[in-house]
């Protein structure tokens, strides 16, 4: 808690910087010691995705970082706040809302882009951005999800760069994590992940 959440100077955040997944992984762990603070963190990580459903790979305040095409950061945030409602009972976090990011475009080639990120215009309940996180799933020919530039293991940046590459790793976590969702998704959207799974 001291390292991550006060000084921000954990492993990976020498820079003070704020890591979408690594903060949210950081976040679960924490539920039990300070709910609040981890409630109000998975707000304002619903409020570094864009409207595309991808987020922040990591940013300095307020929304200074990077955009990345990297596969599972995204799907920290229905990970966290599935842990969170579960431990804690308060499923009222989900109507909580926030601002998508304006878009930014990572330049053709490039694996990401590095700005000043904006707010942008359209708002959404975290239950939304968390659907389109799930939305933004890309998946291959062989329903397994497409890399990108990188999963969990951040040196498989190769793999999928030129867009042909997979993860099973992520693609077994959005399995789980979209059965975890399940019970706390609105009924349309229920089929999708049923569908994902």
């Amino acid at each position: 808690y001291a390292a991550r959440y006060i000084a921000r100077c954990g492993f990976q955040q020498v820079s003070g910087a704020i890591g979408f997944r690594d903060r949210l992984q950081d976040s679960v762990s924490l539920i039990g010691a300070v709910p609040d603070d981890v409630r109000e963190f998975l707000i304002e990580c619903a409020s570094h995705q864009f409207a595309h459903g991808d987020v922040m790979h990591w940013w300095h305040e307020p929304y200074t970082g990077v955009r990345t095409h990297i596969c599972d950061d995204k799907l920290f945030l229905p990970y966290a706040a599935v842990e969170y409602v579960e431990r804690t009972g308060d499923e009222s976090v989900l109507a909580e809302s926030a601002y998508y990011l304006a878009d930014k475009k990572i330049p053709h080639g490039e694996h990401s882009v590095y700005a000043c990120m904006e707010q942008g215009e359209e708002k959404d309940t975290l239950r939304g951005h968390i659907m389109r996180a799930f939305r933004s799933v890309e998946l291959s020919e062989r329903g397994l999800v497409l890399m990108g530039t990188g999963d969990w293991n951040d040196g498989m940046d190769k793999v999928g760069e030129n867009g042909h590459g997979e993860s099973v790793w992520c693609s077994m976590f959005a399995y789980y994590v979209a059965g975890r969702f399940l019970p706390y998704a609105d009924e349309s959207d229920r089929v999708y992940l049923a569908e994902l799974r």
